[in-house]
């Protein structure tokens, strides 16, 4: 029926607002089979009835299906506002993702690519805001100076065995991530650009992300800048992607530059004795691939 006569069926829908989620699983069904510039007008009535009843949809994927297809086909303003209906966190105190969560982002992860081809920065707006939002509900979260302790909960911006499995945040980690590397690999949205939408956000995962596509995308110059920068070097809460950063990058130093990173190191914290030589340990043994004569055999001694 919605193949043959759209206008009559679209008619018949539009000014519904229900509950019902059978009601709702026919005007998903009908959206998908009629020409999508009939559909976008029955999207304002499924999004509102969408919003926030996530772990009820027996039927999620039709709803991803019709949010792609209408970004498929141009309708990107109405694939949008699908988009925030079906996957905008509702975070309660008293309430997890618990049995959606792995819908969530298997449905999510299956729209990105289209949504980030069609609206680059808007998605990554979009996604950074929901991440926000989800590590502001956190309570280990301080809201005044970001501090996260998503090393505990996010051991590993990439994906890692010892990351978590069933922590939602952990989980749209991963998400925005995917996010940002679609864009950047298709030259979607540049690196800076990328860093601004990032250097928004108040959090420490979000210096960890800024971090991780520093890694992967930037040039020799910008990695070179950052490890060499003070802060990053001190900051605790970085300590496995500027792991990852001087494994990878290190080389890329001038030798004055190396130099310079080393007499950091040899300077040291203020604490004495074995604490100080552990700190020292633990910053060689960063860059242990990468050491020679003297340094290796420092290096050596503390085994």
């Amino acid at each position: 029926m919605a193949g043959i006569a759209p206008a009559e069926v679209v008619a018949a829908f539009k000014g519904i607002r229900t509950d019902n989620l059978s009601i709702l699983h026919d005007m998903v069904d009908a959206a998908l089979a009629m020409p999508t510039e009939n559909a976008v007008t029955l999207v304002p009535a499924i999004a509102h009835a969408v919003g926030g009843r996530l772990a009820e949809f027996s039927y999620f994927p039709g709803f991803t299906n019709l949010c792609i297809r209408l970004a498929e086909s141009d309708q990107v303003d109405a694939a949008m506002q699908l988009a925030e209906a079906l996957f905008r966190p509702i975070l309660r105190e008293d309430e997890g993702r618990g049995r959606d969560q792995h819908w969530y982002a298997q449905e999510l992860q299956r729209a990105l690519p289209v949504l980030v081809a069609k609206r680059p920065a808007q998605v990554l707006e979009l996604l950074s805001s929901w991440l926000g939002k989800t590590v502001s509900s956190m309570k280990v979260a301080d809201r005044q100076t970001g501090d996260d302790h998503s090393y505990a909960w996010r051991p590993a911006i990439e994906d890692h065995q010892q990351n978590s499995e069933y922590d939602f945040a952990s989980s749209l980690v991963a998400i925005v991530r995917d996010g940002f590397e679609l864009a950047i690999k298709d030259d979607l949205i540049s690196l800076i650009s990328a860093f601004e939408i990032l250097d928004r956000c108040r959090f420490h995962i979000f210096k960890r992300l800024k971090l991780f596509l520093i890694i992967h995308h930037a040039d020799d110059e910008l990695a070179r800048q950052t490890i060499l920068d003070s802060q990053v070097f001190d900051d605790i809460g970085l300590k496995h992607e500027y792991a990852v950063l001087l494994d990878e990058r290190f080389g890329c130093l001038t030798s004055e530059q190396r130099e310079t990173w080393f007499r950091r190191v040899d300077a040291g914290p203020k604490e004495d004795g074995e604490a100080r030589e552990y700190w020292r340990f633990s910053k060689l043994h960063l860059v242990r691939r990468h050491l020679e004569e003297e340094r290796k055999r420092e290096y050596d001694q503390f085994f």
